[in-house]
């Protein structure tokens, strides 16, 4: 029995390292075991499917799947702020949960 497992990463990129890089490296470990469902901020989608498109290492084997998430439609557009300030990860981490309930995401 393989379960679903559900992360929500703010900051994750196959091509950095520290906090971006480490939340990749453990999504490629959970990846070996379980399901998985990733939600992300929008602005990764790029880096993540370039990588993911690439013929090297095992990205090809990879069967993590990526839902993106932005809540700054309107917000950053108006207020000026450069769209990864700290405000806007506030604004993401809470609006994420209703994200998952919208798109109604089924985990374990």
């Amino acid at each position: 029995m393989t379960f679903t497992v559900l992360i929500s990463a703010y900051s994750i990129n196959p091509y950095k390292a520290l906090d971006d890089g480490i939340a990749w490296s453990i999504v490629k470990a959970l990846d070996q075991k379980f399901r998985l469902i990733v939600v992300t901020h929008a602005g990764n989608r790029e880096n993540i499917e370039k990588y993911l498109s690439s013929s090297r290492s095992n990205a090809v084997e990879m069967q993590a799947r990526f839902e993106y998430y932005d809540p700054s439609f309107f917000g950053a557009a108006r207020s000026g702020r450069p769209p990864r300030t700290l405000v806007q990860k506030y604004r993401w981490h809470w609006g994420v949960v209703s994200f998952i309930r919208q798109r109604q995401l089924v985990f374990d």
